[in-house]
């Protein structure tokens, strides 16, 4: 048998796959033919499909030493190389193979996907459009296209590329579950989880769009559904940390406390770098040693909750606290202008509230959408976005009067707060802060992932940095369902 018939068979073999038969046979070719060029690439096929992605990395230089000009095995050098973790060496591959065949819808698509796992978006959409420009009909490229521009924010182009990708081909379940997500991020949720469905009907293994559809119904308020769809995914994906954990905070909002716990454990197990993860694990299980919310967990919480925030507060949870606090500022400092900075100001409720009084209003919030929301108002005179206590370091006598509504709930221990709040302040200065009612001692963190404080623990620091108290209402912060939450309402004063 010449080497050119037994290439054949292995080919065949090959494309039946009868891979370790093929492989055998490749070799083979290779013991009479040390350097056939198509054997050692067929080779880094089979390695590359096998998961060996070193061993096929190095076939197919080997064949690329031989033949040069082989696009094909530059291309598929690319993906190994990908597949190791080498991501510029696979670009540079995959370039080189375009510069041999220009117009190699395959290397463009690769390309494509290079620069969209770098996050280099307009590079991956031009790539991903090159692919479809010399194959019209790439449904695999249209679906990434899709991807890539949903992540460019340019959802209607993306749900069309998605839409073209299945009308392409109906089968390919990657482009329903993008299109899904694309549907999603226009809040079109009954579409997104019809399209979340049809992916899973072509393929009922999909952890990522069993994951992705719990999320949808997460959003459209069914929760159960969302629970068995976020434990499909990670019964699939047994290593999908952010399953584990939307599954861990479903069972907490169903009051299932235990399975939550089981659930954020099995997320920081996987990805034990997660301080945001350890914070709501420590608030479930009842850990005492927090004394503050990660900075990021903030973040993460209300950036997205920006544009419904005002209406989901006031409106459907019952929260007045700025009037209160206004009420109560003028209860004891009447027809008074003042320099306000205004701690963790979100959307500016507050701020709204006391801007006719204000000299100067400055905001302070670790949420970016959240003070954009405050910035529209056009009450205040100064925005900072960061930490509280990196805006009030190194102040002094510098404000009449420091607002916190609902901002200490994410800062347990305020030794540190009260402390610089007393440097800040002006002589006869006042702090107005709201607080979530703790009966014991100290401070709290509890399973809604809050912080609660004691009248006692508060009395005590106005004590040490020498604030007088003026006022401690008992007040209803917020309601939680439909139970009220209680809480205190206190003005102190600057000494």
């Amino acid at each position: 048998m010449t080497n050119q018939q037994a290439l054949e068979n292995a080919r065949q073999a090959h494309r039946a796959g009868r891979l370790s038969e093929a492989e055998a046979l490749y070799h083979q070719i290779l013991t009479t033919e040390p350097c056939n060029a198509d054997a050692l690439h067929f080779l880094g096929v089979i390695a590359g499909q096998t998961g060996r992605h070193t061993e096929a990395v190095e076939w197919f230089r080997q064949s690329i030493e031989e033949k040069p000009d082989n696009p094909e095995a530059l291309k598929n050098l690319g993906v190994a190389l990908k597949a190791i973790g080498r991501v510029d060496d696979a670009i540079a591959a995959c370039r080189q193979a375009i510069a041999l065949k220009p117009d190699y819808a395959e290397a463009h698509k690769s390309l494509g996907g290079l620069f969209h796992g770098k996050g280099h978006l307009e590079e991956a959409i031009a790539a991903y459009r090159q692919a479809i420009t010399f194959r019209p009909g790439y449904a695999e490229a249209c679906s990434n296209l899709g991807a890539a521009l949903r992540e460019a924010g340019k959802l209607g182009e993306s749900i069309a590329a998605c839409r073209r990708a299945i009308a392409l081909n109906k089968a390919l379940p990657e482009a329903h579950s993008n299109l899904g997500n694309a549907l999603f991020d226009q809040r079109a949720y009954d579409e997104a989880i019809a399209a979340y469905r049809d992916a899973l009907q072509l393929a009922p293994r999909f952890a990522a769009a069993w994951h992705n559809l719990g999320i949808a119904l997460e959003s459209k308020g069914q929760p159960d559904e969302a629970i068995a769809a976020y434990q499909m995914a990670v019964e699939l994906r047994p290593d999908h940390a952010d399953a584990f954990t939307k599954l861990g905070h479903m069972l907490k909002e169903q009051g299932r406390i235990s399975e939550a716990i089981d659930a954020y454990r099995k997320a920081i197990k996987l990805r034990p770098d997660s301080p945001d993860w350890q914070h709501v694990l420590a608030a479930l299980s009842g850990d005492t040693s927090p004394t503050g919310t990660p900075a990021s967990y903030v973040r993460k919480l209300f950036d997205p909750y920006a544009d419904d925030f005002d209406a989901h507060l006031v409106e459907k949870l019952g929260y007045h606290v700025p009037e209160m606090m206004l009420e109560a500022v003028l209860s004891v400092a009447p027809a008074r202008k003042f320099d306000i900075l205004d701690l963790g100001c979100g959307t500016g409720l507050c701020g709204a509230q006391f801007r006719p009084h204000a000299n100067h209003l400055s905001g302070v919030d670790l949420s970016p959408a959240m003070l954009a929301k405050a910035a529209a108002r056009g009450i205040y005179d100064r925005l900072i976005t960061g930490d509280i206590s990196e805006a009030m370091r190194d102040q002094e006598q510098c404000c009449d009067l420091l607002l916190a509504g609902d901002l200490f709930v994410y800062v347990g221990d305020l030794d540190g707060v009260l402390q610089s709040a007393s440097r800040m302040l002006r002589s006869g200065g006042l702090l107005a802060f709201s607080l979530e009612r703790h009966e014991g001692e100290g401070f709290v963190l509890h399973s809604k992932i809050r912080f609660a404080h004691s009248l006692a623990y508060i009395r005590g620091l106005a004590h040490a940095h020498r604030f007088s108290e003026l006022i401690a209402n008992e007040i209803t912060v917020r309601n939680s369902g439909t139970a009220p939450v209680a809480g205190w309402l206190v003005v102190l004063q600057a000494k």
